[in-house]
């Protein structure tokens, strides 16, 4: 058995998985397999991902699928993999170096209660916005309530225990990642620490549909814990999350407006 497994998927984006594939270079020193799920592509996805099988000195599968969604491929990587541990990254994702997944296998490997570890992230590139908390031990409601998670490419699983909730729950649209994050912390526990995992390409499917996105999870946190009061205070945590998107969205609206008028009167004024 291979320490970890990275599941990558694909789909239409050749461009950015030679950037994920690119980026394994950083795990050599670990043992580990690449597992390459491509959705029917209309580019050179497929042919990128045959080539990187061919030419790497590690295990690698590609998985052709047809389109039924990200957490199908998600779970048909996970059914392939031999790892101890399992981290799925999107094509366009990067890891940021060896450090951080090296932490995460240490951490989840001295630990029997643990069933997943969560690290930091950049947003766009190195030098882009980041997401890092200090290190901590999970807890359910910490982990429901915290409005920066964790994405799941910073998230290392035991593959056991993600295999012990079946994986991804490929009804849930968007949130499934976060409802059996939850799922586990909640039976097995799970850990935080403070180090930058992965680069994180923007426009991800929760940043496309953030309204949606805030009602998923009230519902998730609804099912989960099955209790009035924290599922009042899901519905205000809603509520207050939506609000601030409106108000951002709103600001970056006025904002676009008068920087148009501005340069408006200003290209009056050259002629």
């Amino acid at each position: 058995m291979v320490d970890l497994s990275v599941v990558t998927i694909s789909k239409n984006h050749s461009k950015g998985l030679k950037q994920t594939l690119e980026s394994l270079q950083s795990l050599n020193q670990i043992k580990h397999e690449t597992i390459l799920v491509i959705a029917k592509s209309f580019d050179n996805t497929q042919e990128t991902a045959e080539t990187f099988s061919r030419e790497t000195p590690f295990a690698c599968k590609v998985i052709l699928q047809s389109d039924s969604g990200i957490y199908s491929a998600m779970n048909m990587g996970l059914r392939e993999a031999s790892g101890k541990f399992v981290i799925f990254m999107n094509s366009g994702d990067r890891f940021a170096g060896p450090d951080g997944i090296s932490e995460l296998i240490k951490v989840l490997s001295k630990s029997d209660n643990y069933g997943l570890a969560v690290g930091g992230y950049f947003l766009g590139d190195i030098t882009g916005k980041k997401y890092l908390q200090g290190k901590s031990k999970l807890r359910p409601i910490q982990l429901a309530f915290t409005r920066h998670g964790g994405c799941h490419q910073s998230i290392l699983y035991k593959t056991s225990v993600l295999r012990y909730f079946e994986g991804f729950n490929e009804h849930r649209r968007i949130v499934a990642d976060f409802e059996v994050n939850l799922r586990i912390v909640k039976k097995f526990g799970g850990t935080r620490i403070c180090k930058p995992i992965s680069i994180v390409e923007p426009g991800g499917g929760g940043d496309q549909e953030i309204f949606y996105l805030h009602r998923a999870k009230h519902e998730v946190r609804r099912e989960i814990f099955n209790s009035r009061f924290l599922n009042f205070l899901s519905i205000i945590w809603t509520l207050l999350a939506g609000a601030k998107v409106t108000y951002s969205l709103m600001k970056a609206s006025i904002d676009k407006f008068f920087k148009f008028c501005t340069q408006k009167n200003i290209d009056k004024i050259i002629k």
